[in-house]
């Protein structure tokens, strides 16, 4: 099932901003304003980037549930029974 990821403004608009995930459980932004998104669902990684373009950047995990980018760029993903530093 597709999970939505929205842009909530403060005066109540939104904005689907990624519409291709499957049970994601977060996210993380990097210093270029990119978003990583975990799909459990489909185990893989998507980026957005902040003009909008999807592109799926890790696949082969198993229901990854976390991400985080680090200073200089490294993206660390943590998945189900496994966790990648």
């Amino acid at each position: 099932m597709p999970t939505e990821l929205a842009e909530i403004l403060p005066k109540g608009r939104n904005t689907v901003i990624v519409n291709i995930v499957d049970r994601t459980h977060g996210g993380a932004i990097d210093a270029s304003g990119d978003l990583y998104v975990p799909d459990s669902g489909n185990n893989q990684v998507v980026k957005v980037t902040s003009g909008g373009a999807q592109s799926t950047v890790v696949t082969g995990l198993n229901a990854p549930f976390g991400v985080t980018v680090d200073t200089a760029g490294t993206l660390y993903v943590g998945w189900w029974l496994r966790i990648t530093i």
